[in-house]
């Protein structure tokens, strides 16, 4: 009665048919059903070995009497799927499954067509898709390239023309009738740096493929290098920038990412304080670096708080990006790549705004 049982639910999860095949891997019994299926030209289904009836059991014959051996009955001895062409002219696919049956074998045959011509549907979408990516990836490769070359090549007169103008700053007394123009000149070329360096910024950011490149650092003189670069700016305003940073204060980290960030923030600073000073300094444990940028001007309200680090919502406002511009918002882009985060602290000179940006000591855990 439970070998009926057994053999009757076989039958019952859409299995098509079975064998039965004696130790010596010879047919002895089996389903009407199967005997259509399996039918070879000239031969009937009965007293053939199993390797001759499916191919794909050639050479597995003293394999599956050891593991007859060690098995014990209705346990599944072997799988094979999909098989295709049992019979000469059949398209379709199967599931063959051999099972140990008391002291036979059991071959349960299983029609997978269906399921066999999904997968090579899903298999044929994935593998489009895959080619359709590396596609993509090669698209967003070449345009950063050309975004890089173009950055780079308007770049170079602008940054003549901040030189220059520096220059004539320098040496023309404040009484001379020129002297505002060249602040004018110096200011409208210093947007115009900083309108560049957003435009290549997010020319990457709709990228899946931005490579940080770590290397280590001095923190201290990277800061002197972007005062120098703001110096004019803020000394039209009459403010004072302050590094307090100590000397040799190395990090290890992405140097173009943090200089970038540290750019756009003090540049923010300076363009939102009327007087006093931006101060940055730095501090450091076993697992994080903090950098702070601190300034005395007008502070931020905490509703503009919630979005003005939000790249898309300042996109998405022409108002947000007259008023405050995307620097900020891609301050956080770029520390979110490093697995850092920015922050607003209280305000270190009582008054303005005061940011901090945490990252990790170890740049490998940087995403």
């Amino acid at each position: 009665m439970e070998n009926n049982n057994f053999l009757q639910d076989i039958l019952d999860f859409n299995q098509i048919g079975f064998l039965i095949a004696n130790q010596q891997l010879i047919v002895q019994k089996s389903s009407p059903h199967v005997e259509n299926l399996i039918t070879l030209e000239n031969t009937k289904l009965l007293n053939n070995s199993l390797s001759d009836l499916f191919i794909e059991l050639t050479g597995l014959e003293e394999h599956l009497l050891q593991v007859f051996n060690q098995k014990n009955h209705n346990e599944i001895l072997y799988e094979l799927a999909p098989i295709t062409r049992i019979t000469h002219n059949d398209s379709r696919y199967y599931k063959l499954v051999i099972r140990k049956y008391h002291d036979q074998f059991l071959l349960v045959i299983q029609d997978i067509t269906t399921m066999a011509k999904e997968f090579q549907d899903t298999t044929q979408i994935s593998h489009e898709n895959i080619l359709l990516k590396n596609k993509l990836k090669k698209t967003i490769e070449n345009r950063n390239r050309y975004f890089s070359y173009l950055v780079h090549d308007l770049r170079n007169p602008v940054n003549t023309t901040n030189l220059v103008a520096e220059m004539l700053d320098a040496e023309t007394p404040d009484d001379h009738p020129h002297k505002a123009l060249i602040k004018f000149i110096f200011s409208s070329s210093a947007l115009q740096l900083e309108n560049i360096r957003s435009v290549l910024s997010l020319s990457k950011f709709d990228s899946d493929y931005i490579n940080i490149n770590p290397s280590t650092f001095e923190l201290d003189l990277l800061v002197n290098q972007i005062f120098k670069s703001q110096a004019l700016l803020a000394k039209d305003k009459n403010l004072s920038l302050e590094n307090n940073i100590p000397a040799s204060f190395f990090i290890n980290s992405d140097l173009i990412f943090i200089e970038t960030i540290l750019t756009n923030l003090i540049n923010n600073s300076i363009k939102f304080t009327d007087e006093g000073k931006i101060e940055v300094f730095a501090e450091a444990d076993k697992q994080h670096i903090k950098i702070f940028v601190s300034d005395t001007g007008s502070g931020i309200s905490d509703q503009k708080k919630q979005n003005i680090f939000n790249l898309q919502y300042i996109m998405n406002s022409f108002n947000n990006i007259s008023k405050t511009g995307i620097g900020l918002g891609i301050v956080k882009k770029l520390t979110d790549l490093l697995n850092g985060e920015v922050s607003f602290e209280e305000p270190r000179l009582d008054c303005g705004t005061t940011i901090m940006i945490t990252l990790p000591v170890d740049i490998s855990q940087a995403q």
